[in-house]
């Protein structure tokens, strides 16, 4: 079954109540995602997500682009966890990421157990943090 990727303004996407959004930034995390993804709905991450509870989700990047103020304020209000592919001839972290919490960095070339893995951890201490935050 292939999982049909979003692309679309994030103000504009409709909120799924059954399955946790994925924001992906990473060509090879969208390929697996799309092969065997189904528990997620998958969109393409434009840059930001909706203001509120409306784009909460896991962002996965393999991209500096990633690390914005918006992306950094996402995580700082509890709506967002970003999970870092590093290519494999990348041994550190970019600049870039400083100031923004990464919740996981993952390591190309990408198996789909350790990737579904990190995001169902991110979901849930995302879920956890806003529990506590209430």
């Amino acid at each position: 079954m292939r999982t049909q990727l979003l692309a679309a303004n994030p103000g504009d996407l409709p909120r799924s109540e059954s399955k946790p959004r994925v924001y992906l930034l990473s060509d090879e995390a969208t390929t697996l995602l799309q092969k065997d993804g189904a528990g997620f709905e998958l969109i393409q991450f434009s840059g930001s997500l909706p203001a509120g509870d409306a784009g909460r989700g896991v962002i996965v990047a393999g991209n500096p682009a990633v690390f914005s103020k918006a992306v950094g304020e996402a995580v700082a209000e509890n709506r967002a966890r970003v999970v870092y592919v590093l290519s494999a001839g990348e041994a550190t972290v970019p600049p870039a990421a400083e100031g923004i919490p990464v919740f996981a960095f993952l390591l190309s070339p990408l198996q789909p157990v350790v990737l579904k893995s990190a995001l169902r951890s991110a979901f849930e201490n995302l879920e956890l943090a806003r529990s506590q935050a209430r």
